[in-house]
């Protein structure tokens, strides 16, 4: 025979998830039992504990989602901004229009109005899965396609002028005055007698050098961990801003302070010496040097820089892989050197680089730490 209770209890828990999911707050269900005079009683939960990122409670998590897109669009406004006034330095410079300035513009312009428009349709007709895993992913990529071509232009206006002065010497003096040799060098000979252990160690840093690309942009994605916290929802802008000033800072070290690396300026010096990798990481080695649209990118180190943030806020945030990202690091950050991509200067200047990113990151971003309103 069927527990009418049961049916009951069953009826009305689907009435509070439902509940919960459209956040609605605190209320009392009273149900009379068949077999007492006793009202049975069911409290669905406050839904301030339990709002998510898609749904719409009467609280102001849909006040903290716009202000999400709406930094969103403050950065990549940072982003227009810092192009635009560098593409007029640049034209008044070379009397030229570089193609990249242009896909920067159009690019950035395009994500304003997106993310301005979403901002602004925040509402019960807000389409959930426009803030979903697509949301996390279209947001980091298109911060990656303004840096690439960024990255790009800056290869071009090195060869506009025939190759800016470079400054390879001093970084390269440092060095000799520490080690008496270049640093890649001195770690080869300490290796020399290790056999094939020597070619294994060489591979995994290879293989931890191009781990590089994908760990610096999958950290924003585990943000979508933080849709049960709108509290959180700042450092969502925080980390991705962070990345931004970080890069632009490069980019503008790049510019002025110009270092081609010891795989470029030692290259009559190594002559057919090759690094002692295998032939899957010579080929690794082989593809990243076929990529390389710009060869003046070594100081500061953006490898380090940002291997620095990443590891830094997948602690600060507690995520489940923080120490992966910290054991990639320890073999990211030395591979920039023992590789011959970088001098120790470049990897010691991505250290305030990377302070001056995460304190900008505050102050553009502060932290919310208040309570929800009712």
């Amino acid at each position: 025979m069927v527990n009418i209770d049961i049916v009951f209890h069953k009826m009305i828990k689907g009435q509070e998830d439902e509940a919960r999911r459209r956040g609605i707050h605190k209320r009392t269900s009273q149900v009379m039992s068949p077999k007492s005079d006793e009202p049975l009683n069911y409290f669905v939960e406050d839904s301030r504990r339990e709002s998510t990122l898609f749904a719409m409670p009467n609280n102001n998590t849909h006040v903290r989602r716009s202000q999400l897109l709406l930094g969103i669009s403050k950065i990549n406004y940072i982003i227009l901004t810092c192009n635009l006034f560098f593409g007029l330095l640049l034209l008044l410079v070379t009397h030229r229009v570089f193609y990249q300035s242009i896909v920067i513009v159009l690019i950035s312009a395009t994500i304003l109005y997106k993310w301005g428009y979403a901002s602004r349709k925040v509402g019960d007709h807000f389409p959930k899965e426009q803030i979903g895993f697509s949301f996390y992913l279209s947001h980091i990529l298109s911060i990656f396609l303004l840096m690439w071509f960024d990255y790009d232009l800056i290869g071009s206006v090195n060869k506009h002028f025939g190759g800016l002065n470079l400054y390879d010497n001093y970084l390269l003096s440092f060095d000799l005055f520490l080690f008496k040799m270049p640093v890649a060098d001195f770690f080869e000979k300490a290796l020399l007698n290790t056999g094939f252990i020597k070619n294994i160690f060489y591979d995994i840093l290879m293989i931890a050098y191009i781990c590089y690309y994908p760990l610096v942009y999958l950290g924003i994605i585990h943000f979508s961990s933080f849709k049960n916290d709108p509290k959180k929802f700042s450092l969502i802008n925080q980390y991705s801003f962070s990345m931004v000033v970080l890069l632009l800072l490069s980019f503008i070290g790049y510019l002025l302070i110009p270092v081609t690396g010891p795989q470029y300026y030692l290259k009559e010096q190594y002559g057919l010496h090759m690094l002692p990798l295998s032939f899957f990481g010579l080929s690794i080695h082989n593809y990243i040097a076929g990529l390389h649209p710009n060869h003046i990118d070594c100081f500061p180190s953006v490898h380090t820089g940002l291997t620095i943030l990443t590891v830094f806020w997948a602690f600060k945030m507690k995520f489940k892989a923080r120490y992966i990202y910290l054991l990639l690091s320890l073999f990211i950050i030395p591979a920039t050197i023992l590789l011959r991509y970088h001098y120790i200067l470049d990897v010691l200047a991505a250290i305030p680089c990377a302070l001056i990113a995460y304190q900008s990151s505050k102050i553009f971003f502060p932290e919310e730490t208040g309570r929800e309103s009712p």
